[in-house]
């Protein structure tokens, strides 16, 4: 550190020291979330609804996700994923399941939007059958919030949606997740 002395004369003309503090600044935080590989883990819950010819109908539902995603530029990756969503609805468990690839932006250091598309499925299940349909196309976006980052994990939350198109039918999914982003 170094000291040095400031003299201020007031309006009086009277000379008042002051012993003035000179310090050196803390090196510049990183701008972007430098990751050039990256995990995500998450699990939390949501709805799965259905829109077709007799009309709709939705249920509770929980969600996973896995991805995993490279760095392009500062602040943005390329990712890859599976998004599942299951649904008791009456004596059946539906599910729908997305394959994805997509881009990712972190912004402000601890939020990030995400965007995919992909191929996607819907099955209906039991003990006695199961059923499924598909491939159909799938749109996916999401908003997360990392609440803690440390060197190597980063822990939050993602409000994730898809709409997945099929012949007859189309499937709307959203989810509010906990995740663990390894890296």
């Amino acid at each position: 550190m170094r000291f040095g002395l400031v003299t201020v004369v007031l309006t009086l003309g009277f000379p008042v020291p002051l012993h003035a503090t000179v310090l050196a600044m803390p090196p510049a935080l990183p701008r972007d979330v430098s990751r050039p590989f990256s995990v995500t883990l998450g699990m939390g819950g949501g709805f799965l609804a259905l829109k077709d010819n007799i009309g709709f109908d939705a249920a509770v539902a929980w969600s996973a996700t896995i991805r995993t995603a490279v760095r392009i530029l500062a602040d943005w990756n390329i990712f890859a994923g599976l998004d599942y969503t299951n649904a008791p609805k009456k004596e059946l468990v539906f599910g729908n399941t997305v394959l994805q690839l997509g881009v990712q932006k972190h912004f402000i250091k601890r939020f990030y939007l995400r965007a995919g598309v992909g191929p996607s499925w819907v099955t209906a299940a039991n003990e006695e059958m199961s059923q499924s349909v598909g491939p159909g196309w799938a749109f996916v976006g999401g908003l997360g919030y990392e609440g803690v980052q440390l060197p190597g994990l980063a822990l939050g939350i993602e409000v994730r949606s898809s709409w997945s198109s099929f012949a007859n039918e189309s499937w709307h999914t959203g989810a509010l997740n906990a995740f663990a982003t390894f890296y």
